[in-house]
């Protein structure tokens, strides 16, 4: 019967031997005694496997006639059967079993005493075959492999003469032939060179192939010390004279000094030993101390002597050890060219410092004093020391001024502001003064340095505001005197021409102040000439861009009639006079819009004007230059007498309007007819609406009376004038007329019930407290006054008294009651073009204003 060791043994095997092994453990029939192939270890009828004593059909002793299996053969009790054991009579032989090196197949694969075997040893590969293997490269074999050793510690394999036991015999051969770590070399200052050869082998630097060094020590170990050759050599110098310093020129190398020679190359002569460095120079012509210089420091200054005087002169030495020839040992002369000239000489009167002490005739000089003036007396503050009177001085001192010839004692005092006759007293504080002297002085009161004959004073000094001349012409104005410029005006424009000017007190016929003009025969060419620039160089200008100036400036022209001055050759901007009207209305009263725009028909002006309140607005069109003409109204005719009313005046000027700008224009109306007083002639107004500043205003006529023109000549009150202020008018029983206004204000009228109406201005209504109305002024809607004043600022007539004319400044108005029953007065005009043209007293009826192209 199989027990569990051998199913384990079993096991084993077939993990451990061939495949053919297990097949054969697999077919293996257990053994049931006989020799057949067939198991009949069963109870079956065929076979004689029973419990019969019968033969089981095997040839053991043992019967097994039983159903049981019988256990395995095991020969030599491994645990493997016989049939897998290779020598079953070997316990240690088996598959499985260990192999050892010992000839035989112990775990019966066939092969013996392979490497793996657990006994194998360790053999070392030997190179170099000198019987020794290196430690660290072994391998495992029952027998020793070819290139190998059983011996290891060589430590050199690959070279044969190193291996243990190897033989040392050099001790200069540093090399470990016996692998022991230890060599017959030895060197124990590590300097390359083995005891045995090195002279000392406790020190580094010392070895036979050092070099040798100036030290006192055999460094090469050739048995000399410091021999020729040794590194630090220096040199040393032949000292023939013994002085202790040696001749540069013969030297030698050496550790240390031969016999003979020195350290020091200093001697400049090595053949005396008085000449050496460091020795001190001696005054004896040889170089002692060797520094180059013969004699220095040692030698005595000695000066020349050019005059033979036994004084030398400074600056001019010589260095020597013996007084040379012409030479002293002093320099005390200060003039070697003379031999009366040195400090043993006594000082003399002759200009020269004699002695030698700095000082020139010092105590020997006589005292003379400066006579500058020259009138034969010095100045006691200016004296001259010298052995002769030098030029321009004189002996005495006696001269209290010698700054003036007129000055010296006993002279006659004269108003010159000196004291002439040395008293201490100057001009009329003088007792002995001369009046005949005086001096004329003349008043400047303007301060120009010009006086008056008009005002003169006898005086010594110029008296306060008075000056030495009597040339002025008019001394009220500092600007004008003999000095002051008159300037050519020939082409009339107020401004003259800088060349050509002419000094005088007095005006030059043709000639003015002003010096300012660049071209004086254009009157249109002067500093307030307007240029407009032409951007587009069309030649035409842009009124909206302005320079004044009496030369074109760059890119300007003369002319503002350009529409459009980015775009060339658009031309003058299209523009046809215009002429604003009464519209047809009369009295005090404007028009409205239906009359001018009935009036405009056909015109330039139809829609352009809006009324408001008979004041007519229009809009320029174009930036430009305009010529605008302003007439005043008439005043009214009185019918009982015949007397018309006084003439409105006629303003024109040139103006650079801006498009866009709106004007407010009033056009004066005639003043209404009377019987007796008839009303003032309105102003006719062009004024910019949004600030109200008058550009033109042209004053209308007073209105005709009862009286006025009788022998008091009361007809010239009442034309318009061309001046700001409105004409007076006769005052009622008084040869003082009332005054017209001015500066924009209405006139007045006499203070009682024979007034009549007072003309308005631009600012201001007329005034006064008569008993007739006075006219309004623009800025109050410029309305007549009623019943009879026209629209312009009219004022009403009544009493016999004309109204007053409307106007800048409105006129006075005129006074009844029989005395004088005058006109009323015109009124005034204002013109913003300095140069405009304007004409007084011109027009009956209506006014107008024409705008025309500039």
């Amino acid at each position: 019967m199989l027990t569990f060791r051998y199913l384990f043994t079993a096991l084993v095997i077939c993990m451990l031997v061939p495949l053919s092994a297990c097949e054969v453990l697999q077919n293996l029939s257990l053994d049931d005694d006989d020799s057949s192939a067939a198991d009949d270890d069963d109870s079956s009828a065929a076979d004689d496997d029973d419990s019969s004593a019968a033969d089981d059909d095997d040839s053991s002793a043992v019967d097994d006639d039983d159903s049981a299996q019988d256990s395995a053969i095991d020969g030599d009790g491994d645990g493997v059967p016989h049939e897998l054991d290779c020598n079953d009579a070997d316990p240690l032989v088996y598959p499985g079993a260990e192999e050892r090196c010992d000839h035989y197949d112990n775990d019966c694969d066939g092969a013996v005493d392979e490497d793996d075997a657990v006994d194998a040893p360790n053999w070392y590969a030997d190179t170099d075959g000198d019987g020794y293997g290196v430690a660290g490269s072994s391998r495992r074999a029952c027998d020793a492999p070819h290139g190998h050793s059983a011996h290891a510690g060589d430590c050199d394999d690959d070279d044969a003469a190193f291996h243990p036991g190897a033989t040392e015999a050099d001790c200069t051969d540093p090399a470990d032939y016996n692998c022991d770590g230890a060599v017959a070399w030895a060197d124990a200052d590590s300097d390359g060179h083995a005891a045995c050869v090195d002279c000392d082998d406790e020190d580094p630097g010392i070895a036979p192939s050092a070099a040798e060094q100036c030290n006192g020590v055999d460094d090469d170990c050739d048995g000399q010390t410091d021999e020729s050759g040794a590194l630090g050599e220096s040199q040393f110098f032949a000292d023939l004279d013994g002085d202790g310093a040696g001749n540069p020129a013969l030297s030698v190398s050496s550790c240390s000094a031969p016999p003979g020679h020195v350290a020091d190359s200093g001697d400049c002569d090595d053949l005396d030993a008085s000449a050496a460095p460091g020795l001190a120079e001696s005054c004896d012509g040889a170089d002692n101390n060797c520094d180059g210089v013969v004699d220095e420091g040692v030698q005595i200054p000695f000066y020349l002597d050019s005059d033979g005087d036994s004084y030398g002169t400074p600056g001019f030495s010589v260095a020597a050890c013996a007084l040379p020839p012409g030479h002293s040992v002093n320099d005390f002369d200060c003039n070697d060219g003379l031999a009366t000239v040195n400090p043993g000489i006594p000082e003399q009167c002759d200009g020269v410092d004699n002695n030698c002490d700095g000082a020139t005739d010092e105590g020997v000089t006589s005292t003379f004093y400066l006579d500058f003036d020259g009138d034969g007396l010095g100045d006691p503050g200016s004296p001259v020391n010298a052995c002769l009177a030098p030029p321009g001085t004189v002996a005495n001192d006696a001269d209290c001024n010698d700054g003036s010839a007129a000055a010296y004692s006993g002279a006659l005092e004269v108003c010159d502001g000196i004291d002439n006759d040395c008293n201490g007293a100057v001009d009329e504080a003088d007792a002995g003064f001369d009046p005949a002297s005086l001096i004329s002085w003349y008043l400047d009161s303007d301060g120009d340095g010009y006086g008056t004959s008009a005002s003169s004073q006898l005086a010594c000094q110029p008296p306060a505001d008075h000056v030495d001349n009597a040339d002025d012409c008019d001394d009220s104005s500092a600007q004008v005197n003999p000095a002051t410029p008159w300037y050519p005006d020939l082409d009339g424009d107020d401004y003259g021409d800088p060349i050509g000017a002419v000094l005088s007190c007095l005006a030059v016929a043709g000639m003015i102040a002003d010096s300012s003009d660049c071209d004086d025969s254009d009157p249109a060419l002067n500093p307030e000439t307007l240029w407009f620039e032409d951007f587009d160089g069309d030649g035409l200008g842009n009124g909206g861009n302005s320079q004044q100036s009496c030369i074109a400036p760059s890119g300007y022209v003369g002319n503002a009639d350009d529409c459009d001055d980015m775009a060339f050759g658009v031309g003058s901007c299209p523009f046809t006079a215009i002429q604003f009207t009464n519209c047809g209305a009369t009295g005090p009263s404007g028009p409205v819009q239906g009359d001018c725009d009935a009036a405009y028909v056909g015109t330039d002006l139809a829609g352009a004007v809006t009324v408001t309140s008979g004041i007519q607005r229009w809009t320029v069109p174009h930036t430009r230059n305009y010529v605008i003409e302003a007439i005043g109204a008439q005043g009214g005719q009185n019918t009982g007498h015949g007397y018309s009313g006084g003439r409105g005046a006629s303003m024109r000027g040139t103006f650079l309007l801006t498009a866009g700008t709106e004007l407010d224009i009033v056009v004066g109306q005639a003043g209404l007819a009377a019987n007796d007083s008839a009303g003032g002639g309105g102003g006719s107004f062009v004024v910019d609406a949004a600030s109200t500043t008058a550009l033109i205003v042209a004053g209308g006529g007073g209105g005709g009376a009862e009286n006025d023109d009788d022998g008091a000549n009361m007809s010239l009150y009442k034309d318009a004038v061309v001046g700001e202020c409105g004409q007076a008018a006769p005052a009622h029983s008084s040869s003082t007329p009332n005054p017209g206004g001015c500066a924009g204000n209405g006139g007045t009228n006499d203070p009682n019930q024979y007034g009549q109406g007072a003309g308005g201005g631009l600012l201001s209504d007329g005034s006064g407290a008569g008993n007739y109305n006075n006219g309004r002024a623009f800025v109050n809607g410029a309305e007549g006054g009623p019943s009879n004043g026209g629209f312009g600022g009219g004022g009403n007539g009544g009493g016999d008294g004309g109204g007053g004319g409307g106007g800048y400044s409105g006129g006075a108005g005129g006074s009844g009651g029989g005395s004088p029953d005058g006109p009323g007065g015109g009124g005034g005009s204002f013109n913003s073009d300095s140069n405009g043209i304007n004409a007084g007293g011109v027009n009956a009826g209506h006014g107008s204003v024409t705008i025309s192209p500039g």
